[in-house]
């Protein structure tokens, strides 16, 4: 009989851990604000990119 093979990372016992704050054990909340300005970036509006030596963003497309 021949058996399908189970990956080794099996996520049915996976453990998803928290950053806590040391301090005080509260859960620590990671948001991502505009450098420049510090208010928060909307949820669609992030992209990914690269800098190049001539010290301009070059933005990186999923396509």
């Amino acid at each position: 009989m021949c058996r399908r093979p189970f990956p080794a990372g099996s996520t049915v016992h996976r453990v998803r851990l928290n950053i806590l704050s040391r301090s005080n054990g509260h859960r620590v909340r990671n948001e991502i604000v505009d450098s420049a300005t510090g208010a928060p970036v909307a949820a669609e509006d992030p992209v990914k990119g690269y800098y190049p030596a001539d010290e301009s963003y070059v933005e990186s497309d999923d396509e």
